[in-house]
């Protein structure tokens, strides 16, 4: 996250009013452009997969990001609660592939929508514009050594400003989410952590604190920061 914790809930606020009717909770989960595990890009991986996928296309209106992504989520505790007992509800193993099955809740939802029969307290949303989350796939934050370059209709991380760029919508997400083998995680975390240390005095100072009270944090985050700090 290279954003503040207010600006996350700035933007989940503002969301809320506008996808949620009032008494509802909103839980929000990140987007991105593939429907995983059903689709690789345009390789159908299961049967049907294709017909199944084309159920999300209208609540996108038009963003290439129409799929739900897990690797994201923000919502009231109590709702996410409720969420999460009927996700684990349909697991037969810890292994099962968790994005598939928090699509299929979604996907009951929308179902639920047009028949007129949904009657959760919460209501399940994609963050399509990239207003809280970005996610990697398909992204120049997903090639090695180009997350750094713009990306027409993707998305990038600005080394100048030190934010996550959404080109298609125009949006500065703070929070991104990298997919597969996260090759550019570390350099990004790296820019992030020497920009933060820079800018903000209380960072250390905290830091510091945390440590001398934990030895086992102190010894770890040692670890921690000589990978941050390595040069990429």
């Amino acid at each position: 996250m290279q954003g503040t914790p207010q600006r996350v809930l700035d933007e989940y606020h503002a969301l809320s009013k506008k996808l949620v009717p009032r008494g509802k909770a909103l839980i929000l989960f990140s987007a991105e452009g593939n429907c995983w595990p059903h689709m690789a890009g345009d390789q159908e991986l299961i049967d049907g997969g294709r017909e199944y996928c084309a159920k999300f296309h209208d609540k996108a209106k038009g963003s290439s990001n129409k799929y739900l992504n897990s690797g994201g989520v923000i919502g009231p505790v109590s709702a996410l609660a409720e969420m999460y007992q009927e996700i684990r509800s349909l697991m037969k193993t810890v292994d099962d592939e968790d994005q598939m099955i928090t699509a299929s809740v979604y996907a009951k939802q929308i179902d639920d929508e047009r028949s007129g029969t949904h009657s959760k307290r919460y209501v399940i949303a994609l963050d399509h514009e990239a207003r809280v989350f970005q996610t990697g796939w398909h992204t120049h934050l997903e090639i090695t050594g180009k997350y750094a370059e713009p990306q027409v209709n993707g998305a990038y991380f600005d080394t100048s400003l030190g934010v996550f760029v959404n080109t298609e919508h125009n949006s500065t997400p703070p929070i991104a989410h990298f997919n597969g083998g996260k090759t550019n995680l570390l350099p990004v975390v790296r820019e992030i952590l020497r920009r933060r240390r820079m800018g903000d005095a209380t960072y250390e100072t905290t830091l510091r604190s945390i440590r001398e009270r934990e030895p086992v944090l102190a010894r770890n985050c040692t670890v921690i920061d000589d990978t941050f700090r390595a040069p990429s």
